[in-house]
C-alpha cells in the first residue's frame, strides 16, 4: 500500500508537524514563552529526536525575531551583551552533549527538562525583584541558557529568571528575554551548520514548519485577548506534563515510516 507523499515526505507527517508548530506559535504568542517547550513535547513523536531539536531550533528563529522586533525599543543592550557572552562559551559544550546522547536518552533528558521547567514556572514566586544584582549573574544566566539551548533546545528559563530579578517592567522584560533567545538561537544554528549537523531533511521540515509557526503566532495575537490567561496556562501545563512524562517513560515516539510504508531507523551522525 503506497503512502501519499509530498516531495518525498509522507503527507500525514507534514500535517502533524504543521499542527505542532502552529499550536506552539499560538502558545508563544498567548503566554509570551513556550514555543520550544511545547514543540519538543510533541515533535519527537513525529520525527527522530535529534531531528526534532534541529527543526524546532530552526523554525523557532522567525518566531523569536517577531517577538524581539515587537519590543526592540526597550532593549537593555548592555545586559543582552553580557548574557550572550556567557552563552557563547557554554553553548558548544551543550551541543556536544546533544550530539553524543543516543535517541532514547535524549528524549528522556528532553522530557525531564520540560517537566522541570513547567513545574518551575508553576511554583516560582512572583516577587523576585532585586534592584541591582551583580553583573556576573547575567554572565551566569547566559552561560546556563546557552548550555541548555545547545543540549536540549530550551534556553529560556535561566534568562527569564535573571530578568525577573532585575524588576523590569513587562516591556523591558520581554525585550531582554526575546533578544537574548534570538541571539542564542542564531548562535546555535551557526554552530550546527559549522559542525555539519544540518541535514537536508531537517532543513526541509524546518522550512515547511516556519509559515505555520508564524500563523500560530498571528492567531494567538488576534485571539489572546479573548482567552483567560490563567485557565489557558493551566491547560497547557497539564498537556506539557503528560507529554513530558511520555517522553521520559517511552524514550521517544514511534519510528517513522519511509514513503513506501516500510519502517526505517535514523542514526544521527554529523556529515
Amino acid at each position: 500500500m503506497s503512502t501519499l507523499n509530498l516531495l518525498g515526505e509522507p503527507v500525514w507527517g507534514l500535517l502533524l508537524i504543521a499542527i505542532v508548530v502552529m499550536i506552539s506559535g499560538f502558545v508563544q504568542s498567548s503566554l509570551g514563552f513556550g514555543y520550544a517547550i511545547t514543540s519538543l513535547a510533541m515533535m519527537p513523536m513525529i520525527l527522530e529526536t535529534h531531528s526534532s531539536h534541529i527543526v524546532v531550533s530552526l523554525s523557532g528563529l522567525p518566531v523569536l525575531f517577531m517577538t524581539a522586533c515587537s519590543y526592540k525599543l526597550s532593549v537593555e543592550w548592555s545586559e543582552v551583551k553580557r548574557t550572550f557572552l556567557g552563552a557563547f562559551f557554554l553553548l558548544p559544550i551543550g551541543l556536544l552533549l546533544f550530539a553524543s546522547l543516543p535517541q532514547r536518552q535524549l528524549s528522556q533528558v528532553t522530557g525531564l527538562a520540560i517537566l522541570f521547567f513547567v513545574l518551575w514556572d508553576h511554583f516560582k514566586k512572583g516577587d523576585q525583584a532585586v534592584t541591582s544584582p551583580p553583573h556576573w549573574l547575567s554572565y551566569l544566566a547566559g552561560g546556563i541558557s546557552g548550555f541548555l539551548a545547545g543540549a536540549v533546545s530550551i534556553g529560556g528559563p535561566p534568562v527569564a529568571t535573571y530578568a525577573l530579578r532585575r524588576g523590569w517592567n513587562p516591556s523591558t522584560f520581554k525585550s531582554f528575554v526575546s533578544s537574548c533567545l534570538l541571539l542564542i538561537a542564531s548562535l546555535k544554528i551557526i554552530a550546527l551548520f559549522a559542525a555539519g549537523f544540518l541535514r537536508r531533511d531537517d532543513l526541509f521540515h524546518a522550512l515547511w514548519a516556519v509559515p505555520f509557526a508564524i500563523g500560530g503566532v498571528l492567531i494567538g495575537t488576534a485571539v489572546s485577548r479573548f482567552i483567560k490567561p490563567q485557565l489557558f496556562r493551566k491547560i497547557i501545563t497539564v498537556v506539557l506534563i503528560l507529554a513530558a512524562s511520555n517522553l521520559i517513560l517511552n524514550g521517544s515516539g514511534p519510528v517513522r515510516p519511509d514513503v513506501s510504508g516500510n519502517l526505517q531507523t535514523v542514526s544521527f551522525t554529523p556529515k
